[in-house]
């Protein structure tokens, strides 16, 4: 199934507004359900969809605000939100030091669905002092795999950040095991082409083959070629050189530049061997 963005979106319109369900519905339970539309509506405008008018981003950005009140997981997620607004200046001017001091505040608090934007703040010293020791610690606690983009935090700090260098076993051990979007998914194949996981932050090879193929099935050529480049690798845990020749004829059977060079790469063993770098 294909994301619809604007039927997702119609749908938590309606949630806005959803009737009771059933004869016994309470209260609050009516209520619950109007503020998480509200929230996920104000979501999709501020993160989500495109070419949305300034006057829609910024009543967004006031009712996400709003939003904040609460001790619930949707207060919670509307914080994390709201210091997103406010860091990428969407629906008002940035404020990246009022978006870090929210973040900061939240993680006090053990709301820790923000960490990793509060980890990618502190490590490239945005709205105040760089701290790349705290950011890779805070990353790397057990508690904050709940943190909302994990992986993409620990792409960006450890694959990013020049103060300690380019790790790709650390960034692979830290956000393999909260690996959710597809862009992240692909970025993480790309890197077990040529390094094997290490430790305990061990990839579920069973979850990364099956979001690839899954987005395969729709024919997106990014997944097709981080797939193939997977399957052909010299990673022994997911080598499967006849399936990967399977995946890339197919890309290259619709026209994609980058699979014919590859699949001729794979025909001619001198092109092969010397395009194809061994783990480090």
């Amino acid at each position: 199934m294909k994301r619809d963005l604007q039927l997702a979106f119609e749908l938590a319109r309606k949630l806005t507004q959803a009737p009771p369900q059933g004869p016994h519905a309470q209260a609050a339970e009516i209520e619950q359900t109007h503020r998480r539309g509200r929230l996920l509506v104000t979501g999709m405008l501020l993160d989500v969809l495109d070419n949305v008018s300034e006057t829609d981003l910024a009543r967004a950005r006031e009712e996400m605000n709003a939003l904040r009140a609460g001790q619930d997981f949707d207060s919670q997620a509307a914080a994390v939100l709201y210091a997103q607004a406010l860091r990428n200046g969407k629906g008002g001017p940035a404020d990246p030091a009022q978006a870090r001091k929210i973040l900061e505040s939240e993680v006090a608090a053990n709301r820790l669905i923000g960490a990793a934007m509060l980890a990618e703040m502190l490590a490239f010293g945005e709205g105040g002092a760089k701290d790349v020791e705290r950011a890779i610690q805070l990353l790397a606690r057990k508690d904050t795999r709940i943190a909302v983009n994990r992986a993409r935090a620990a792409l960006r700090i450890h694959m990013g950040n020049q103060a300690r260098g380019r790790d790709p076993h650390a960034a692979l051990a830290v956000g393999s095991d909260a690996l959710v979007d597809l862009p992240d998914v692909i970025e993480f194949a790309r890197l077990l082409v040529n390094h094997p996981v290490a430790g305990s932050g061990s990839l579920s090879k069973l979850i990364l083959t099956s979001l690839l193929l899954d987005a395969t099935a729709d024919g997106d050529d990014a997944a097709d070629l981080a797939l193939a480049d997977l399957l052909m690798s010299n990673n022994g845990a997911y080598r499967n050189a006849t399936q990967g020749h399977t995946v890339l004829k197919a890309l290259a059977d619709r026209g994609n530049i980058e699979a014919q060079i590859k699949l001729v790469a794979a025909h001619v063993p001198s092109l092969d061997s010397s395009s194809r770098p061994q783990f480090q």
